[in-house]
């Protein structure tokens, strides 16, 4: 679930980086922990990806990925494709990098097995709570311009894109 884009103002109470899930994936990710001027919600920014990968940037909203994993069972574990409900945009990268910004924030925990299930670490509602007091700069998120060929007007939708260009031939 991603925040309703009524209010773009944050309180920035962390930038941090944080390993990739996969220990073959090179680079780190860069995120930020944000909360609300108001302190009713945290939400985390994946920022930066040093190695390949597209990710979307939109704020993810930490209570609902606590709802979401909280209604696990803990002792199965559960996969980072789980966090797909959460992320948005076109990117399936970002439900893993997620994951791995949670792991960073010791949320969850990797399988001690190596296997490729998750396991919550503490309590969830626990973190946010001491998230949520902290101290921050305020930001403002400046909103993407969507280019034509991405808008979801219905004159947009009928057209058919066309990606490849048609090249003129000389005689």
């Amino acid at each position: 679930m991603n925040r309703p884009l009524h209010s773009n103002e944050f309180l920035l109470i962390k930038e941090a980086q944080a390993k990739k899930l996969r220990s073959k994936s090179k680079g780190m990710l860069s995120y930020q922990l944000l909360i609300e001027p108001d302190r009713s919600n945290l939400w985390i920014r994946i920022t930066g990806n040093e190695g390949r990968g597209y990710f979307n940037d939109h704020p993810m909203s930490c209570q609902s990925i606590s709802s979401l994993i909280s209604t696990q069972n803990q002792e199965k574990g559960f996969s980072a494709k789980l966090l797909n409900s959460i992320t948005s945009g076109r990117s399936t990268n970002n439900a893993y990098f997620l994951a791995a910004i949670l792991i960073n924030e010791g949320v969850i925990k990797p399988d001690p097995n190596g296997g490729p299930l998750l396991f919550l670490t503490e309590n969830v509602s626990q973190w946010l709570s001491s998230q949520l007091s902290g101290n921050g700069t305020t930001i403002i998120l400046e909103p993407k311009v969507k280019s034509k060929a991405l808008s979801t007007s219905k004159e947009a939708i009928s057209k058919p894109i066309s990606h490849h260009s048609k090249r003129n031939k000389q005689p």
